[in-house]
């Protein structure tokens, strides 16, 4: 070029997907060739190959010629401050340069500007913007190493140290990972470097784990923006590239669902809900506190969280954890009704009892027969009648056991509504073999009042049942309550004599007389036997004479046992008084033949 004064631009241009092959990029500034006059200018023109093993020594010896107080510079000035100028030497800071640049993650990398042998003549240029310009100087320009050494922050050391170490540290692969998908790269270098030093844990939890995430949600604020960094933190150590320790299951949950209104944070993972299970005995608390909050939102990790929650909890303190909580014993229990099963269940008022009990699927038998056992205490007519209702012979069972454990242990009354659930279930009470499987005489004779004795549906169902019972039953009952059983037994007998009747009549028949005999009878009793004693005319004030004439006729009619008739006559008048009336038809005489055969 014979023109004087012609300016040569040297460009050497690197394809995006290449930058990041480089481990130091001041090996670029070996390539640069001066041409010389004349030159072979079609090489200019052929792609540079690079040879691995230059770039690799150029690398190795990146380490050894950094300054540290240069590279403390020019990290202050590029990533903490609005500056952009550093004075110095012509080529002073070229090492720091090229190294710090090295560092930076790809993205960052490709937009890096910077201009090493700037001029104080130079104007501004709006468009053409440098992130940092060394500008040339004759001046010494290091600064005193007292005063540039002291590292006013504790990113500024970790920074410079990986900038002046041979081989890449840990930060930096954390900046390369983390830096990769992040918007104004410059802006965020501080954040990550701090971020780094609050990781450098085994594990993040607590205050720190906090404290990093709301570091992220301020700084990184739009949702895909570091998208990388925010879920390997909530992955909770189940990104398998992860720079970063595992965060703490419970504590990542629980910043989370305190935090509704963030949208900064990408949903964590559902497979870390898991942990919850294995975490509970030793962070109970915690956990519970976590469903709490939990269970006022809607999503599919509160689901999750809720249906490990419920399946760790202990049902003989959840409902006392749970109070003032409607939403969270409502969404637990109906993931596990078994919650409900708790001495703390009489303890819940209405209607919220009632709201709770209708949670329980109505085929879930086992579940409400666990409940009865505490709501049975409950004298509470809704419950009552709709646990009936839901579950006749889950209830009907439990009910009468806890009759049966009233009375003969002499424990609690069985309260009224419940009482008078087995009154309107008279049917089934005879039905499902209730009083076949009666244990006392005492229990039968609650069993007979809540039938009402001799009822249509009680004598329509026959003496089968009673007869069965008194077999193995103890016979503990006495007083006014045996006198009313006995005569509502011989009534029954005398109504209906079948075989097997004869027990009804040798229990019954001698102290019923007897006792009316003597005029100590119950009214009540009386009235029982009076519905089932024949019509003797203007004689019918004979309550005794009618109850012989009511045996014998039984025993006649009914072809039972001879032998028992026998057994029925103790006293000798006794034993005359039926023998005549026996005597009186021939089919009578017949049977008093047989007893003497």
């Amino acid at each position: 070029m014979p023109r004087p004064g012609c300016v040569w631009t040297h460009v050497i241009l690197v394809s995006f997907a290449d930058v990041v092959r480089f481990g130091a990029l001041g090996s670029l500034r070996n390539l640069t060739i001066r041409p010389n006059y004349p030159c072979n200018y079609s090489e200019y023109k052929t792609a540079i190959r690079l040879n691995p093993e230059i770039l690799s020594k150029a690398y190795n010896d990146r380490g050894q010629i950094v300054n540290p107080d240069q590279a403390l510079k020019l990290i202050r000035v590029l990533y903490s401050s609005n500056e952009s100028i550093i004075e110095a030497k012509l080529g002073e800071f070229d090492d720091a340069l090229f190294a710090l640049w090295s560092q930076q993650w790809p993205r960052l990398r490709r937009s890096f500007s910077f201009r090493t042998a700037a001029s104080k003549l130079e104007g501004n240029y709006p468009s053409v913007r440098f992130d940092l310009r060394l500008i040339a100087s004759e001046e010494n320009s290091l600064i005193a190493t007292s005063e540039i050494s002291r590292y006013k922050k504790s990113w500024e050391a970790i920074a410079v140290e990986d900038i002046c170490n041979i081989h890449p540290t840990d930060f930096r692969r954390f900046l390369w990972r983390y830096g990769s998908d992040l918007e104004n790269g410059l802006d965020r270098y501080q954040i990550l470097a701090d971020i780094y030093i609050k990781t450098c844990k085994d594990s993040l939890k607590g205050h720190n784990l906090d404290a990093v995430l709301e570091m992220v949600v301020n700084e990184i604020p739009a949702p895909n923006d570091g998208l990388t960094l925010k879920e390997d933190i909530i992955s909770c150590g189940l990104s398998k590239f992860s720079l970063l320790p595992p965060s703490d299951t419970i504590d990542m949950l629980g910043f989370v669902i305190s935090h509704p209104e963030v949208d900064a944070l990408p949903t964590p993972p559902i497979e870390i809900c898991a942990t919850i299970k294995e975490s509970y005995p030793t962070r109970s608390s915690d956990i519970f506190l976590l469903a709490g909050l939990a269970a006022e939102q809607n999503s599919k990790l509160v689901d999750e969280i809720l249906k490990n929650v419920a399946a760790v909890v202990e049902s003989k303190n959840f409902l006392s954890l749970s109070k003032n909580k409607p939403n969270l014993r409502e969404r637990m229990i109906l993931l596990n009704p078994t919650l409900l099963i708790s001495e703390e269940l009489v303890e819940v008022p209405q209607p919220e009892l009632s709201r709770l009990l209708n949670i329980i699927p109505d085929g879930n038998s086992g579940i409400a027969s666990g409940l009865l056992n505490y709501l049975l205490r409950l004298d509470d007519e809704n419950i009552a009648e709709e646990m009936m209702q839901r579950f006749p012979r889950e209830t009907l069972r439990a009910t009468v056991e806890f009759l049966c454990r009233s009375i003969e242990e002499n424990g609690v009354t069985l309260p009224f509504y419940w009482r008078r659930e087995l009154e309107r279930n008279g049917s089934a009470l005879l039905n499902e073999g209730f009083v076949e499987s009666a244990r006392s005489t005492r229990f039968l004779s609650e069993l007979a009042v809540l039938l009402r004795y001799d009822s249509i549906d009680v004598m329509k169902f026959g003496s089968r049942p009673w007869i069965t019972a008194l077999k193995a039953a103890k016979d503990d009952i006495s007083g006014c309550k045996r006198q009313t059983f006995l005569a509502f037994l011989l009534a029954m007998a005398i109504r209906y004599p079948v075989t097997g009747s004869e027990l009804l009549f040798e229990l019954a028949f001698e102290a019923v007389h007897n006792d009316i005999w003597y005029a100590r009878f119950t009214s009540e009793g009386m009235s029982i036997l009076g519905r089932h004693l024949p019509d003797i005319g203007w004689r019918n004030w004979d309550t005794c004479k009618r109850i012989r004439i009511a045996v014998v006729s039984a025993y006649v009619e009914g072809d039972l046992d001879p032998k028992s008739f026998i057994r029925l006559m103790p006293q000798k008048l006794l034993m005359g008084n039926l023998t005549d009336l026996a005597e009186e038809t021939k089919k009578g005489f017949l049977f008093l033949n047989k007893i003497s055969a």
